[in-house]
């Protein structure tokens, strides 16, 4: 689960915002102990300006990358 705790705006408005994340983990894995995520370095995933007629009641997928950045405590 995550919280979002900060966020900023991307360095371009078509990119989505830079966020940092509180979480909480379940169970037992690799993300065992993650405390905080970061999103940096986005690229994409922002909606159109204007959707078409068509697009109304649709789910609307819009490709991103991004770098996720996991912290826990040493």
């Amino acid at each position: 689960l995550g919280k979002v705790i900060a966020a900023d705006d991307a360095p371009r408005d078509e990119n989505l915002r830079w966020l940092l994340m509180s979480t909480r983990s379940f169970g037992q894995g690799v993300f065992t102990g993650v405390s905080y995520v970061q999103r940096v370095n986005t690229t994409g995933g922002m909606p159109p300006a204007k959707c078409e007629a068509r697009q109304a009641n649709q789910l609307l997928r819009v490709d991103f990358t991004a770098d996720f950045i996991f912290y826990r405590p040493l």
